[in-house]
């Protein structure tokens, strides 16, 4: 681990990174799947939203692969979040020129697509918030010695003032 990398473990962890990236993959799969029949069923903005959506989702699983910048981990966050709000949205009131969906609340593809969503979520939540112990621990502070109190110090070679080699005499503690 690199030293930013030890402040963000969940983040650099490549276990966490390969499993946002295939539930990215995943979640892009599930989506194309889904659309079917796009250009039949669906108004045409919302067909540039499946591709895009899909198209981000697997820059998303590339990038997180390739490096744990918090950058990438907002784009994973992105990924998940906007096919959960989609979901509610395209569930509870439709979207202009759709409301086919209104009240279908139990597709099976759909139930494990939030499913996949969330695990997501919670791995993008956990690499950005979760942080490692502080990678310069403070040192102690010593309290200012009591009056009057012993204090060690060192003691000087005594001699004839110089020492050899016109070396500073050596203190010995």
């Amino acid at each position: 681990m690199s030293v930013p990398d030890a402040a963000r473990p969940v983040a650099s962890s490549h276990v966490v990174r390969w499993l946002a990236a295939v539930l990215c993959l995943m979640v892009a799969a599930i989506h194309s799947v889904d659309r079917g029949d796009v250009p039949a069923r669906h108004p045409g903005y919302l067909v540039v939203v499946y591709v895009g959506f899909a198209v981000v989702a697997v820059v998303a699983a590339i990038a997180v692969v390739l490096s744990a910048a918090p950058v990438w981990w907002l784009l994973t966050l992105g990924v998940a979040m906007v096919p959960l709000v989609g979901y509610v949205v395209l569930r509870s009131v439709g979207l202009p020129g759709y409301t086919d969906e209104v009240g279908n609340w139990g597709e099976p593809v759909e139930i494990l697509g939030l499913l996949l969503e969330a695990t997501l979520l919670l791995a993008a939540v956990s690499a950005l918030v979760i942080v490692g112990p502080d990678l310069e621990p403070a040192l102690p502070e010593s309290p200012p010695p009591a009056p009057g109190a012993f204090t060690a110090r060192p003691v000087v070679q005594q001699g004839s003032g110089a020492a050899p080699h016109g070396k500073p005499p050596v203190a010995r503690w």
